[in-house]
């Protein structure tokens, strides 16, 4: 089965959504130093989503694998930045010299 980006962002933002704790948000935003926007969810708690993730949303090529990875790190929240950090680590046959004009990117933008 296809894996498509707008399943794949939907249910992040989703479980995200779900777990979202304002009371830790702001004071993540500010451990971070940054104006990026913050669900307040914690590693643990991301670490099973990460887990469903990997196991509902295989890339079966590398235009999937690409487009999984943009369509998250497009979404606002550093939380899912850090999503589509793991789905692009999640599956290390995909993991290539051909992605390295998109694995640039992410560390440019992300140079946090």
């Amino acid at each position: 089965m296809a894996v498509t980006s707008p399943e794949l962002v939907r249910f992040i933002e989703s479980e995200f959504q779900a777990l979202a704790d304002p009371a830790k948000a702001a004071p993540m935003q500010a451990y971070m130093k940054t104006a990026e926007p913050f669900y307040g969810i914690q590693k643990l708690e991301r670490a099973r989503i990460f887990r469903q993730l990997k196991k509902r949303f295989s890339p079966a090529n590398r235009r999937e694998y690409e487009a999984g990875i943009r369509a998250l790190w497009r979404l606002p929240h550093r939380e899912e930045k850090y999503a589509a950090i793991q789905y692009a680590v999640q599956t290390p046959a995909l993991i290539t010299g051909k992605s390295l004009p998109l694995y640039e990117k992410l560390i440019r933008e992300g140079a946090w």
